[in-house]
């Protein structure tokens, strides 16, 4: 509180009356229970008590919010006028009076820069010498004691202006730190809020973060962050806040635009105090485009770009996977390996095109001829595999075989015209030591050895 305040004089024009009024009881109080000097006015000192009252009183209706801190410097004057006047009265008594001067540099070391204390030393040492001469203590011991008392009082009062100005710059210093961070905040091309941990109430938010969910500053402000999350995802984000006691962490998350679409968003939080509570600061990272791009990708990696059956990576992926869960049962995986007969007769005579349009018919009539957990895959050409896991014996994967071969029976409309296609199968029952690619090859072996005998 003891920081001077550059923009009006209401602090040092508040704590001048306050000093007035708290040395007017002082000396009220003092006269009639404290021993004095013998030529002491007793009468003059409480008409001086009561001139002090009555100043502190003044001096604190005053509108000092509208007048600059300088302004207070004129009470310097009849400060120690009054302070002379006192010495006066007291019969230049050192014991009472002395105390005043000290107090008063120290207002003028918390009111106003440094220096001025030692501007005031003339004006404190004729409050000072005045009495001494008025009251006849005219002699070289009193004279002199005026270079041990007020320089005292002027270190005080520079002390104290050196340390109230290191404070007012510490503070300024950090306003404008809070001033650059809170612009730095609002300012952000990252959508960015702080909530409160315990309420999940909004404290605040950035421009970025209104201008990409759509709600206003002041909806946001009477929204919870759990407004903007499907309800699926709030009980395990209330479980996370709960239980994340670190600074800094970082998730994933699903929220809701004022729109009602979904954005996928990756959060970086950290914890915080924001106006006396526990709070949150979060940065969001709008990743709905790339996530769904990445999913576009991995899905390309491991599907037929033509039919949208597993390729052969995903085929081996998950004939590998499916061997080994069969170490732990006693059942087996077959692999049916299925090739259409004369394909390149309808790609040369038709072109590719059509032959593009019935091997996507081909492939949607095996995905639903086989069971749902089977895997259905096209290796390439006219070639496509089926994945067939926990297989009791060799006549489940045979019958598969058979309904694939017969499910093709039916012939195929495209384009104007009608197609009668037939293929031929080869069927493969893992042995314990089958990799996936020897799987794949023999029953690739046994599909065309079906090919060659018709």
């Amino acid at each position: 509180m003891f920081v001077n305040d550059t923009r009006n004089g209401r602090f040092g024009g508040r704590l001048s009356a306050v000093l007035y009024l708290l040395c007017a009881g002082l000396v009220a109080i003092a006269v009639p229970f404290v021993p004095a000097a013998p030529g002491t006015n007793h009468a003059g000192l409480l008409a001086t008590a009561a001139v002090a009252l009555a100043a502190g009183c003044v001096i604190w209706v005053l509108p000092w919010g509208r007048w600059p801190a300088a302004s207070t410097l004129w009470l310097i004057p009849p400060t120690f006028a009054l302070i002379a006047v006192y010495n006066f009265f007291s019969d230049a008594d050192g014991y009472r009076y002395a105390p005043f001067f000290f107090v008063t540099f120290a207002w003028a070391g918390l009111v106003h820069p440094r220096a001025t204390s030692v501007k005031m030393l003339p004006l404190a040492a004729a409050a000072y010498l005045f009495p001494l001469a008025a009251r006849g203590h005219w002699n070289a011991v009193d004279v002199w004691s005026v270079v041990y008392v007020l320089p005292p009082c002027a270190f005080v009062g520079e002390a104290i202006a050196w340390v109230s100005d290191r404070l007012a710059s510490a503070r300024h210093s950090l306003r404008a730190r809070e001033m650059s961070f809170r612009q730095l905040f609002l300012d952000n091309p990252q959508p960015m809020w702080v909530f409160d941990v315990d309420e999940h109430r909004f404290l605040e938010v950035n421009e970025a973060a209104i201008a990409h969910y759509g709600y206003s500053r002041d909806e946001f402000l009477t929204m919870r962050i759990t407004d903007i999350r499907p309800p699926d995802d709030v009980p395990a984000f209330v479980n996370e806040i709960a239980a994340a006691p670190a600074l800094h962490h970082s998730a994933s998350w699903r929220h809701l635009r004022k729109d009602g679409t979904t954005v996928e968003v990756d959060v970086t939080a950290h914890r915080l105090t924001f106006d006396g509570r526990a709070a949150m600061l979060s940065a969001l990272q709008d990743v709905t485009e790339r996530n769904a791009l990445e999913r576009e990708l991995r899905h390309r990696a491991f599907h037929d770009s033509l039919t949208e059956l597993a390729n052969r990576a995903l085929f081996a992926n998950r004939l590998e996977h499916a061997q080994a869960r069969r170490l732990r049962t006693e059942t087996s995986v077959a692999v049916v390996v299925l090739d259409l007969d004369a394909f390149k007769t309808v790609n040369d005579s038709l072109g590719h095109a059509i032959g593009d349009e019935l091997l996507v018919a081909v492939g949607g009539r095996l995905r639903e001829a086989v069971r749902p957990g089977d895997t259905v895959a096209r290796l390439g050409g006219d070639e496509f595999a089926i994945l067939i896991e926990d297989a009791t014996g060799f006549d489940e994967p045979t019958d598969l075989a058979e309904r694939l071969l017969a499910c093709l029976d039916e012939p195929f409309e495209l384009a104007g015209k009608t197609f009668v296609i037939t293929a031929s199968a080869g069927v493969v029952l893992s042995n314990p030591h089958d990799g996936p690619d020897e799987l794949i090859r023999n029953a690739d072996m046994a599909m065309y050895l079906a090919k060659r005998e018709g």
